[in-house]
């Protein structure tokens, strides 16, 4: 509690001199002090400090005081047009460095046609996909984890964490703020289709530590060293701040990170003299990047940082799966199919207004309107009587009779057709367009995908015993 209240107390402090320091002068000598006394106060306590406090403090502790760095180097008017929610933002939920997103100007209607258009919603799709398919594979990974090495299993934790959290969250997030109005950009920008190391480092990859660098370290050094080492040298301080998060945090492994960054900044001035990006072809370059981002990474994250963080995380998580019987989990799960049969139906309800479907049925001749509204009350009443029986029946699925074994298969079956209808049948053209439409879409696929896996799986482990 005491480490918790020291972070709050230091992050109120950060947002107060933000806020209400006065003059330029002073402004921007607490725009270095604050960083630099960050670092003393970092050092000095580290011996009282567990790993994961060090990492606490050298990830978000820092991010958030570069965050009020920045603020500080704004004119004070510059940062009251900032709208009092979004600064909020700005300093808690939103990783990323530039503050010209929420200013009031910025800010539109949730009727907005233009922000509509500049977010689709396939962008919290894209995210929510990486995140779904993230936590199967840690997930897997956590299972299988003692046929693993432990170079292996660090390896996949951390690509587990990659997938959740940069390809996954960060979409996620981006998405959410851009539809409430705020004109974010993204923090990644579809890593996986870099045609370039110069390509993934500056227009794809952790573009708020882009951001960051742009903001505080590139103009200047441009100025005095020019383009290219500007360049080699934003990379050398890039791996010195995640030496400071990874090797200080695990306390082993210094310098690792730092060659990791000074090699990639080595291989984009190579790129450039030797013009890749326009002579070679996109096969050879895609390959040429993830050789060079994938082979050295265990420089990045180091076997110190893996065995520190990423097993015994993988190992906690796998201790806590282990505490309960796979009878405990269909329990469960159950219990959520029940209100997730609800939460589809509920869903459904609102599909006449949302595709005005009182205007639609209009242009149908009476008799076939007629055969709708009967097939879709006959579905309504299937979906409602398997949330029941679900309840009513919950012992008796657990239990494994043949009729229930019978009525989990057909349970099963009925959400299994829906998302194959959804995959092969319905094209992308077919729905309505919006990002409402595009989140919604995701998240009752992912419903459905749910109920067909708990049903079927329950009938599965039934029939194995």
């Amino acid at each position: 509690m005491t480490f918790f209240a020291s972070v709050i107390t230091i992050w109120l402090l950060i947002f107060s001199a933000a806020l209400f320091v006065p003059g330029e002068k002073m402004r921007r000598a607490l725009a270095w002090i604050l960083p630099a006394l960050t670092l003393a106060l970092i050092f000095y306590f580290a011996p009282l400090l567990a790993p994961w406090q060090r990492l606490f403090a050298t990830s978000l502790g820092l991010l958030y005081v570069i965050k009020g760095s920045i603020l500080l180097r704004r004119a004070e008017k510059d940062v009251h047009a900032l709208t009092p929610l979004g600064l909020v933002l700005y300093m808690s939920i939103w990783p990323g460095m530039n503050c010209a997103a929420f200013k009031s100007s910025t800010v539109k209607s949730s009727n907005s046609a233009d922000k509509q258009i500049n977010e689709s919603g396939a962008r919290f799709a894209r995210g929510f996909i990486f995140l779904a398919c993230g936590f199967l594979l840690g997930l897997a990974g956590v299972l299988i984890l003692p046929s693993l090495s432990p170079t292996t299993a660090g390896l996949y934790g951390i690509a587990a964490l990659l997938m959740m959290v940069h390809f996954g969250y960060a979409d996620m997030l981006t998405s959410l703020m851009r539809l409430c109005g705020w004109r974010v950009g993204p923090l990644f920008e579809e890593p996986f289709k870099s045609g370039s190391l110069s390509d993934f480092w500056s227009r794809r990859w952790n573009l708020a530590f882009v951001e960051m660098d742009r903001i505080l370290f590139l103009k200047p050094l441009t100025r005095r060293l020019g383009a290219g080492n500007a360049i080699l040298c934003v990379f050398v301080i890039s791996g010195l701040l995640h030496d400071l998060c990874i090797s200080y945090s695990a306390g082993s492994g210094w310098g690792l990170p730092t060659v990791y960054f000074i090699l990639q900044g080595a291989l984009v001035a190579f790129e450039r003299r030797a013009k890749i990006e326009t002579a070679w072809p996109l096969f050879w370059r895609r390959l040429w990047t993830w050789c060079w981002l994938l082979l050295p990474l265990p420089l990045l994250f180091t076997e110190p940082f893996r065995l520190t963080f990423i097993l015994p995380l993988m190992q906690f998580v796998r201790t806590q799966l282990c505490a309960h019987s796979l009878a405990w989990y269909f329990d469960l799960a159950l219990w959520c199919a029940a209100a997730g049969n609800f939460c589809t139906m509920g869903a459904g309800l609102q599909v006449p207004h949302r595709l005005h479907w009182r205007e639609e049925l209009a242009k149908l001749t009476n008799f076939n309107r007629k055969i709708f509204l009967n097939y879709a009350a006959y579905v309504l009443l299937m979906i409602i009587s398997f949330g029941v029986l679900t309840i009513v029946l919950h012992r008796d699925l657990m239990e494994g009779g043949r009729a229930a074994v019978a009525l989990s298969i057909l349970m099963g079956c009925f959400w299994g057709l829906r998302v194959l209808v959804d995959m092969f049948w319905f094209k992308n053209e077919d729905w309505p367009k919006g990002p409402e439409f595009v989140i919604g879409h995701t998240c009752l696929t992912a419903l459905f995908v749910a109920l067909t896996a708990t049903y079927l799986g329950l009938a599965v482990w039934h029939l194995w015993h």
